[in-house]
């Protein structure tokens, strides 16, 4: 994954150095005309809860942190196009996996095997989210305030992994989510803007929360960066599997409009 973030940082500067007149610096400051963004943004991440049990019904709930490693390294790719000064399409490429090992705290039935806690296990979790977004600035971003809402579609490429000696199961799941979309942008002046977006929903099937806030900057025309936090949290409890985690974010991106 580290190798992946420098080559996408790589080619989001060759893009600031090849494309000029650019009058757009962030996704939530409308332009007067159709326009592309990309944010790119690198993140660390730390593992706060990360809870499973397969069967969800049946099976041992364990803790994957036990068996992954407790922060790591991972990125954002984001894409903006406007249709009109008000209408926004926004696509969401965010890979998270994970992985390490240790011992479980006490032995665990995962998918129909045992495993034990006098011998280390190895572990990966995967939550790799692919979204697309239709957003509608019901306060276009040309005053102190932009204020969007609108909908998104999420399909998650989710798996866990134990393996202990030549013992390994996984439980893989791909599946769609419908989530609800909301940011709110704060222009401060002087380039600067606070700003807040979230995808979530929860349902008796699970539930599901993203959200950033940040604090952005813009250099010159098109080009900005950004710092903050983002909290990634959610799951589900059925009779086929158990799963809830949190996790907490230091992210900081650069955008490009043009």
């Amino acid at each position: 994954m580290k190798f992946c973030t420098r080559d996408a940082l790589v080619l989001i500067l060759c893009l600031f150095s090849s494309i000029g007149n650019s009058v757009w610096a962030s996704p939530l400051e409308m332009a007067d005309s159709s326009r592309f963004f990309i944010e790119l943004e690198g993140q660390k991440v730390f593992q706060a809860l990360n809870d499973a049990a397969v069967p969800g019904n049946t099976g041992t709930r364990f803790s994957m942190m036990d068996v992954t490693d407790s922060s790591f390294f991972g990125y954002r790719i984001e894409p903006v196009f406007q249709i009109s000064p008000r209408h926004q399409i926004r696509g969401v490429f965010a890979p998270l996996q994970v992985d390490g090992t240790g011992r479980l705290s006490r032995p665990v039935t995962f998918e129909g095997a045992s495993f034990s806690e006098a011998t280390e296990a190895e572990g990966f979790y995967q939550f790799n989210s692919y979204r697309l977004t239709y957003r509608y600035a019901f306060v276009p971003g040309k005053g102190t305030w932009s204020v969007f809402g609108g909908f998104t579609g999420k399909i998650r490429d989710a798996k866990i992994r134990l393996k202990q000696g030549g013992l390994v199961r996984e439980k893989s799941n791909v599946g769609f989510v419908p989530l609800l979309y909301g940011a709110v942008a704060y222009h401060m002046g002087g380039g600067w803007s606070a700003e807040l977006e979230v995808d979530a929903l929860a349902a008796p099937q699970g539930r599901a929360e993203d959200v950033r806030v940040g604090l952005r900057k813009s250099f010159y025309p098109g080009l900005s960066a950004l710092v903050g936090y983002r909290l990634l949290e959610g799951g589900a409890d059925n009779d086929e599997v158990y799963t809830f985690s949190l996790f907490h974010y230091a992210v900081a991106s650069l955008a490009y409009g043009f």
